[in-house]
């Protein structure tokens, strides 16, 4: 059965409005924001005239195939991982080296103000241009922020940062979700302001134990829920796992990635699904964990797919497949995930699941290594060694058939 998954950042209680007067300092920051996305779009943009503007208006080219029209920005996912998207949504057959982004990072910060046509998410920015809209609701605030420092959608200098990162803080003062995740994220990357690990985990954290304050809906098959806790739980639990910014600990690691795997985020079920398989903090599982793969594999992480295509390779689990496992790695490799372009080199070299191909498995190889991976970099060199010599003996093969009496010695 499909688990059903609810991006309700634009529902009842993720809907959060200031009531406290707005700071002069915070409204010359949105100002700044404002201005900037302005320059984006051209001058002259009052809402009006964006309203009665021809659908058919070209659109302007930004940057990594993002475009904007007419107070949209159109973010073509194919520049973009597309890791956790909503089932039923359009999903692209693999993706352009570039950015990774998964959906569920943007759906969090613009459910409510975005969608989905035909594989491309399209963003409406037409209200964060009216200064007095933004200042009244805390929802505004973060997209303006979250605009301007991680969501690898708009390019920005320090400036902007900085002032996105306050404008971030004044939001989370008002109690938005969004905009305490945001935050942490900010901080525990070091964006717009000094990083602290442990001030980014205890954000995670208010987030990640908000979730039960607003209720779960369960619908008797599944529990929904809203995207934003899911990877908060998530982020926390990974931070317990390293030691980050908070002392490790993989029992309580695990009980924060089991939440975020139960409530939908793929990454939080692969990375359960890796706990459950090596046994970190929890009994050793294989045969949940790879159900968590799965799970992780089929909204489109990359990881996932990598690890259920080990499992269906190795019959860990679950019954050897090798057609399926190719499958899996295949879809992996082909959204730059390098452990996934090693494994699948390998198959297509020693022909595992798939007719041999050694000259696409140097492709995949050269991919791999390229990131890092150092077992692709030994069998790109072997086997780029093996390819070069194949190719001497056969131009020496053609040398002979010529009369060459040097070729002719050295095959003899």
């Amino acid at each position: 059965m499909r688990r059903v998954i609810i991006f309700c950042c634009a529902m009842s209680p993720c809907v959060m409005h200031a009531s406290a007067p707005v700071e002069p300092i915070i409204k010359q920051d949105v100002e700044k924001l404002r201005s900037s996305l302005l320059k984006l779009f051209g001058k002259g943009h009052p809402l009006d005239i964006l309203e009665r503007a021809s659908s058919r208006a070209p659109e302007r080219a930004l940057h990594n195939g993002i475009t904007i029209r007419n107070g949209r920005i159109f973010v073509y996912l194919l520049d973009f991982l597309p890791a956790d998207l909503p089932y039923g949504s359009d999903k692209p057959a693999n993706t352009k080296d570039g950015k990774i982004v998964p959906a569920t990072f943007l759906l969090e910060n613009l459910g409510w103000n975005a969608s989905f046509v035909n594989g491309t998410l399209i963003i409406d920015v037409r209200s964060l241009f009216n200064i007095d809209y933004v200042l009244r609701d805390d929802r505004a605030l973060n997209l303006l922020a979250f605009l301007f420092t991680i969501s690898g959608i708009l390019k920005s200098n320090n400036e902007e940062k900085v002032a996105a990162v306050n404008v971030l803080q004044y939001a989370a003062a008002q109690d938005n979700p969004c905009a305490k995740l945001n935050l942490g994220r900010c901080l525990e990357r070091g964006i717009g302001l000094r990083r602290d690990y442990p001030n980014a985990v205890q954000f995670y954290r208010q987030v990640a134990d908000e979730a039960d304050r607003y209720g779960r809906v369960a619908d008797g098959a599944s529990v929904p829920f809203c995207g934003v806790y899911a990877s908060a739980q998530y982020h926390y639990g990974r931070c317990l796992y390293s030691g980050i910014g908070v002392p490790n600990n993989d029992a309580q690691a695990v009980t924060y990635l089991k939440l975020s795997a139960e409530n939908g985020n793929p990454m939080g079920q692969y990375f359960y699904g890796y706990c459950l398989e090596q046994g970190i903090g929890i009994e050793r599982n294989p045969e949940e964990a790879v159900q968590y793969y799965r799970l992780s594999a089929d909204q489109g992480h990359a990881g996932g797919q990598c690890n259920y295509g080990l499992c269906l390779r190795s019959g860990i689990g679950i019954k050897q497949n090798l057609a399926e496992a190719v499958k899996y790695y295949k879809l992996s490799a082909d959204q730059g995930y390098a452990l996934g372009q090693c494994c699948y080199g390998i198959c297509l070299e020693y022909r595992i699941g798939i007719a041999k191909d050694e000259g696409e498995a140097v492709k995949y190889y050269r991919l791999s290594a390229n990131q890092g991976n150092t077992e692709a970099q030994r069998r790109l060199e072997g086997l780029e060694r093996e390819l070069s010599a194949r190719q001497a003996v056969t131009y020496r093969k053609l040398s002979a058939a010529q009369g060459h009496a040097g070729a002719q010695r050295r095959l003899s």
